[in-house]
């Protein structure tokens, strides 16, 4: 049976949904028309409730079905659903195989029943609640992160919940911090299967997908940034090719050049690291400080910018390339940022004056005062400080 807290949470999003189904009663449109910009946006919010709520309860129902249904009949399942759906099979398995993975992640269907969390937030959990993981790992983490922010929206109401892709952030973060050996496997795993796939796509175009470390795919597009920023200002005010144009051409010229290969080193050499001795550029590291390190905790490490937490081993890894490092102060409960300092560079001409830098970085980051300056300008556009102070919080870093 749906549990109390569904049952209201659907009833309420269900009361504030204005009636359209008779499309020829214009008492509906009346009163949307009328209920301004304000009412309108209270409409799509309980639209999206409702959506969600009856999420959720498909996703009980097909559970229930794999309940009542043989080991042995299950593959018959997803044909069935399709039937009952009017959808393609295979669309149904991946809905099958869906709430498979969320049953195995009961508080998750909790928060959603609560109306806690959205499909999205769901869906985004998934992505990092991989099967290979323990399932104590996973409940620990989740139940962790749950607790954590259902804690801040009691408190502090205004804030709510997190967006889905910062709640996968902070599950993913979480998830290291119970399970780093095993993660650093998986890293080193996925390492291996790193490749460059060709894809056939209509109108007589392809795309080529490149699957690797995330620092060097991070700092490969940081290169086709400058690149095409230079392009752009050198080609003059006739150049009408948008910046992704400018991307690709660049891209292109530099593969296809004649030039001699940059390194011939391996990426999975363990005696060099997962770099294989490759020099990876334009990496900024933040090392995330919870504000309690002030008095006496322990400093968290760290973030790749553009990419998100990394095992504390990759962190090191990467600080020793690094060519800015950047500590940003959060809430040691609530993980909020709370200020971001200016990026320390990483000039030395050797290993180790490099890793004397970032060791003196690190050294700061944990024993430095933390110096909150007021997010306010009398100017008409942002300040780049702002600018990055929100970027950062939104994990949309640049």
């Amino acid at each position: 049976m749906p549990s109390a807290a569904r049952l209201a949470f659907l009833q309420d999003a269900t009361s504030a949904l204005v009636d359209w189904h008779e499309v020829g009663d214009v008492r509906a449109y009346t009163a949307l028309s009328e209920a301004g910009q304000a009412g309108l946006l209270r409409h799509v919010a309980a639209a999206a409730a409702h959506r969600d709520a009856l999420t959720v309860q498909l996703w009980e129902a097909v559970s229930l079905a794999l309940q009542h249904t043989e080991p042995a009949e299950r593959e018959f399942l997803a044909d069935e659903l399709a039937g009952a759906l009017n959808v393609h099979p295979q669309t149904a398995r991946a809905l099958v195989l869906r709430v498979e993975q969320i049953d195995d992640n009961p508080a998750l269907i909790e928060a959603a029943r609560r109306g806690e969390l959205t499909e999205n937030h769901v869906l985004a959990a998934l992505a990092v609640l991989t099967p290979d993981l323990p399932p104590a790992v996973r409940a620990r983490a989740l139940d962790a992160v749950i607790t954590r922010y259902r804690w801040r929206a009691h408190q502090q109401p205004e804030l709510g919940w997190p967006t889905p892709g910062a709640f996968r952030r902070a599950l993913a973060k979480e998830l290291l911090a119970h399970d780093q050996q095993a993660a650093r496997k998986r890293e080193q795993a996925a390492t291996d299967r790193r490749g460059v796939w060709a894809d056939p796509l209509p109108d007589g175009q392809a795309q080529l997908v490149l699957v690797g470390p995330a620092a060097m795919v991070l700092s490969m597009k940081d290169r086709l940034d400058a690149l095409a920023q230079a392009g752009h200002a050198h080609a003059g005010p006739d150049d009408s090719r948008t910046l992704d144009n400018r991307r690709f051409d660049a891209g292109y010229a530099l593969l296809t050049s004649d030039g001699p290969p940059a390194s011939t080193g391996s990426v999975a050499d363990s005696a060099v690291g997962p770099f294989g001795g490759l020099r990876v550029r334009g990496i900024e590291v933040q090392l995330i400080t919870p504000f309690s390190t002030a008095q006496g905790g322990s400093l968290e490490l760290a973030e790749l910018a553009g990419y998100g937490p990394v095992l504390p081993a990759t962190a090191r890894e990467l600080m020793a390339q690094a060519d800015h490092v950047r500590r940003v102060v959060v809430d040691a409960t609530t993980g909020e940022i709370l200020t971001v300092d200016d990026a320390t560079p990483i000039t030395g001409a050797t290993p180790a004056e490099r890793a004397a830098q970032v060791a003196e970085a690190v050294r700061r980051a944990g024993t430095d005062p933390v110096v909150i300056r007021p997010l306010t300008t009398e100017a008409y556009r942002p300040t780049l400080r702002i600018l990055r102070h929100i970027r950062l919080r939104d994990r949309n870093i640049a």
